[in-house]
């Protein structure tokens, strides 16, 4: 189970604990994605490969996923102009 995967099951267990709405759960699941995706799009890709091989990852596809994320994040940046 990932990251956020396991903070929506931490969310989860709070709506249904009535500790928050489900609103307030999807809101939580859309700031931590932005979380990722301002770490994705500030950081050079070099350390992001670095920080997965850190955390013991391995695979030969970390760094194109990076690039793929890192390009997308492009793209949408400059449609907004």
């Amino acid at each position: 189970m990932n990251l956020i995967e396991r903070y929506e099951q931490y969310l989860e267990e709070r709506v249904e604990a009535g500790e928050i709405k489900e609103h307030t759960k999807d809101l939580n699941l859309l700031g931590a994605a932005k979380v990722l995706e301002a770490l994705v799009a500030q950081l050079p890709q070099r350390v992001l490969e670095a920080f997965v091989r850190e955390r013991g990852l391995t695979g030969a596809g970390y760094p194109t996923t990076i690039r793929q994320l890192k390009g997308l994040l492009r793209e949408e940046k400059s449609a907004q102009g």
